[in-house]
């Protein structure tokens, strides 16, 4: 089976390498892009023989409520995480609509806010990885890793 590298890619998203063997996580909070991508080797090199990942990236966008700068810095920090890693990897990323997962982990109800749509997103990552302490920056790329894992069964 094919790893896969799940990609929530804001800036306080996060990169879920998952393999046979289960997730490690890199976090970007406070990281520039060289780092993930470094870290992302680190966490890579216990599986030489895995193959090259897929690389799926949540589909994203700016709101229509978003003010042009927050629009412009989402796009900047996305596109550079993303860019970082496509290049390390060199494959082409597969886009994953947030919906098409959120269904697929029963998590597209309407929540009353960010905060709730976040912990119930957290509580099912962490069914999914027990031995690892689930934030809510790490969540999303989990379930995105976790989603393409079992509708493609890393392939």
């Amino acid at each position: 089976m094919k790893p896969i590298i799940g990609v929530d890619p804001g800036a306080s998203g996060a990169a879920s390498y998952r393999n046979p063997d289960g997730h490690k996580v890199v976090r970007f909070k406070d990281k520039k892009s060289y780092d993930v991508v470094n870290n992302l080797k680190y966490i890579m090199i216990d599986d030489l023989f895995g193959g090259t990942p897929i690389l799926a990236v949540e589909n994203t966008h700016a709101f229509p409520k978003d003010t042009p700068a927050h629009a412009y810095s989402f796009g900047r920090n996305a596109g550079r995480m993303i860019g970082a890693i496509e290049s390390y990897l060199r494959v082409d990323p597969v886009f994953v609509d947030p919906k098409t997962w959120q269904r697929f982990f029963g998590l597209g109800g309407k929540y009353k806010d960010t905060t709730e749509r976040k912990n119930a997103h957290k509580k099912v990552a962490q069914k999914i990885c027990p031995d690892l302490k689930v934030t809510l920056d790490m969540a999303d790329a989990i379930l995105i890793a976790e989603y393409i894992w079992r509708t493609q069964g890393g392939k």
